[in-house]
């Protein structure tokens, strides 16, 4: 078994992963989305194969979900988040 294999599996088995992802999206957020999208949003969680945003107004919940097969296709392509299949916007208010 391949390291990187064991430690995907590790971390999956401990429930570790999703943190990970998340802290990695948040830490690329601006690079993912734009500087400004990203000072209104951020992603909060990963739930069966859905990354959930957060946005802190409509506007910019709109403009993800029309960004949303663009955000998919950097995170595959840049990133590796090959598991996620779709996003979800949330409207609420954002605690930095």
């Amino acid at each position: 078994m391949k390291v990187k294999n064991a430690l995907s599996i590790a971390l999956s088995e401990c429930m570790i992963e999703t943190p990970l992802l998340i802290t990695a999206l948040q830490d690329n957020w601006s690079k993912i989305v734009n500087v400004i999208i990203a000072s209104h949003s951020k992603p909060e969680r990963i739930f069966k194969n859905v990354l959930y945003i957060a946005a802190d107004h409509p506007a910019y919940s709109n403009e993800l979900i029309l960004m949303k097969n663009v955000i998919m296709e950097r995170l595959n392509r840049d990133y590796g988040f090959n598991d996620i299949k779709d996003v979800r916007v949330e409207i609420k208010r954002l605690k930095w």
